[in-house]
Order: structure tokens, then C-alpha cells, then sequence
């Protein structure tokens, strides 16, 4: 019997031992990573990539987003309408899995694996020997030969000494307003993006200064493209996307944007382990965890923390707040500003 059942999943399910090429209908995103370097390895290059049909006619779809609108009440042929169709659109393409991701890197080409059920494949490379003073790799997607189509990825190869930038999204780069959930909504699905003054200019002038870029965010992959778009429009430096796995079938899809803490603790662990010599600034703002989250990273590594800058995202956050949760850290560790042009850009890279 369970012979039988194997046999009928290859039969309507493809084989998972054999990866399957892009098809004309299915796009492949490649989201920004950074790469660190190891003297016995070389290069450790991850690749995040997710293969997915947008699916523009499906009944299931149609019928999802005519349910949201009207919670939201989203009034038709408006702008607000075109935006929200438009973010709401990455929640629902279908996912593709076992598709085979096949790069090229400096003229070599590379099997690099298969999607999962979730279309999305995370794998390591080793690359020994790359052109020396690269500070960006950026690699292609292999498809049929009559497939005109470029699908392009990028890592940031981050020296192994040096100063690191960890940045929040929401309420720190973007007004969200995370504590109310209608207002997250419509910020989030129906409004433009607004970039919070002199945030990029900060991030600019830390960039040109060789500090790398961390954009660590609670908001779900889904949220790639539009945020991406937004950076660029709005002239923040490029950086890596750690963004959070989503699906609508296992949560409230209201609740996409909770349990930020913990996350943002563990992520932010994993970059001081990766990059064991470097120093970092940690960016957030008020509206939900982020004081607390890089408290415990700056206990945890004290040696390791130039700066903790929190901006102040609703006024009711008084100082009483910000000293109990820092009281046992040194003072000149952080910062609590109401404005990018409080801060003291020199600070951050002695």
C-alpha cells in the first residue's frame, strides 16, 4: 500500500529526487544576502531564492482579495484599490516546488538545489576564489534556451573585520504605526510608503563610510518587491533582506506581523556569529520590542555593540520606559531620538 502511494505522489506530485526547469509562466526572485568569508572555504555565499506563477485569473484569489477589500473597506476603481492589489498580489501567487536553481558565478555554473513545498530554496555555497575586491556578486538564473528572460540575484561579500549596520523597517525607515493594527494595515496594503525624514541620508552616509547593511524586518517575504521598490525610490543603500516566512494557510494572516522580540533577537544573533569580528549598530524604534530585543543582544555581547539608536515612534514613550529596559547597559551605548538629525553620524564609526 505505501508502495502504491509513493508511486501515485510522483505520478500527480512530480519526483522531489529530480529538480524540474522554469517554465514561460514562472518567475524566480532572488532576495539580497550577504556572504562571509572563511580561510578553509573561502566564501560562504547564501542564495535565497523563490520560484512562484503569479496565478492573475484564480477563482480562490479573486474571491480572497473581494473579502479583504471589504474589511478594509477599500472603495473600487480607486487608488487606493490599485495599491493594494498590487502588495496584496505576492500573498497569493502559487507556489512553485522542486524547481531546480541553477546559477552562474564568474563564468561557473552551479546546481545549487531544489525549491521546497514553499517555492523558496536557501542553500550554501563555497566559492574558493572570487575576483579580489569584489564587494557585490551577482549571478543569473539558468532557463530554457528560448527564454529571453534575465532572473538576477545578489550578495554582498562582507569583509570579515568592520563595521555592520542592523536596521528595522517599520516605524525606524517607514512610517507603519505598528500599534494600531487598522492604521499597520492600511500603511501596509493601501497607502504609498512614506520614508521617515533623514533616515536614508543617515544610512548613506554610514554606507560611504564601508558600513555594511542589515535591513532586519518582522514584515513577511511576500513584502519583498514593494519594500525593494520603496528603498530605491526613497534612496536608502542597498543591503540585505532578513525578512519573516508567512503563510496564510498556518496564522491569521492579521497577525502577520507579530512576535517581532524573539525574531529580531535570534536574526540579530545569527549576523554576530557569522561575522564574529565585526562590530555593529543596531537601529529601531519604540512602537513594539526593539528596545528590548537589543538589550539582550548588548548583554549578551557587550563588546560587540557600538551604538543602539531608538527612535521614538509615539510620543507617549517617556524616558522612564527606555531606562528601566537599559538600566544595567552603559548610557553612552544608546540613544533615544526623535529626529535623524539627532544623531551624531561621527559616533558611529570610530
Amino acid at each position: 500500500m505505501k508502495l502504491i502511494f509513493a508511486l501515485l505522489s510522483i505520478l500527480f506530485l512530480g519526483n522531489p529526487m529530480f529538480a524540474s526547469p522554469i517554465k514561460p509562466d514562472e518567475d524566480v526572485i532572488f532576495y539580497p544576502t550577504s556572504a562571509h568569508h572563511e580561510l578553509s572555504k573561502g566564501w560562504i555565499v547564501p542564495i535565497h531564492a523563490h520560484v512562484f506563477e503569479k496565478e492573475e485569473n484564480s477563482k480562490k484569489r479573486k474571491l480572497f482579495i473581494d473579502a479583504l477589500r471589504k474589511s478594509l473597506k477599500i472603495q473600487r476603481d480607486t487608488e487606493e484599490e490599485k495599491i493594494f492589489k498590487s502588495r496584496l498580489h505576492w500573498f497569493l501567487v502559487d507556489n512553485e516546488r522542486w524547481k531546480g536553481i541553477e546559477i552562474t558565478i564568474e563564468g561557473k555554473a552551479y546546481k545549487v538545489g531544489k525549491t521546497s513545498a514553499n517555492g523558496h530554496l536557501k542553500s550554501l555555497l563555497e566559492i574558493p576564489n572570487l575576483t579580489k575586491g569584489l564587494k557585490v556578486i551577482t549571478y543569473k538564473q539558468k532557463v530554457p534556451t528560448k527564454d529571453k528572460r534575465n532572473f538576477i540575484g545578489k550578495t554582498f561579500l562582507i569583509p570579515e573585520e568592520g563595521i555592520s549596520l542592523i536596521s528595522d523597517v517599520d516605524d525606524t525607515i517607514k512610517y507603519s504605526d505598528v500599534r494600531n493594527k487598522k492604521k499597520l494595515l492600511e500603511n501596509t496594503f493601501i497607502k504609498p510608503f512614506r520614508a521617515i525624514e533623514g533616515m536614508a541620508n543617515l544610512y548613506n552616509t554610514l554606507a560611504s563610510k564601508g558600513v555594511a547593511i542589515h535591513y532586519l524586518s518582522a514584515s513577511p517575504y511576500q513584502l519583498y518587491v514593494p519594500l525593494s521598490e520603496f528603498f530605491e525610490q526613497s534612496d536608502f543603500p542597498e543591503g540585505e533582506y532578513l525578512l519573516k516566512n508567512f503563510r496564510i494557510k498556518d496564522t491569521d494572516f492579521f497577525n502577520l506581523f507579530s512576535s517581532p522580540q524573539k525574531y529580531k533577537f535570534e536574526k540579530t544573533s545569527e549576523l554576530l556569529k557569522k561575522y564574529p569580528k565585526r562590530k555593529f549598530i543596531l537601529i529601531g524604534d519604540s512602537g513594539e520590542k526593539d528596545p528590548e530585543a537589543y538589550a539582550e543582544i548588548v548583554r549578551k555581547y557587550p563588546d560587540r555593540i557600538i551604538k543602539i539608536l531608538i527612535r521614538r515612534a509615539y510620543p507617549e514613550d517617556k524616558e522612564e520606559r527606555f531606562k528601566k529596559v537599559f538600566e544595567d547597559i552603559n548610557p553612552k551605548l544608546y540613544k533615544i531620538f526623535d529626529s535623524a538629525e539627532e544623531i551624531v553620524k561621527e559616533e558611529l564609526y570610530p
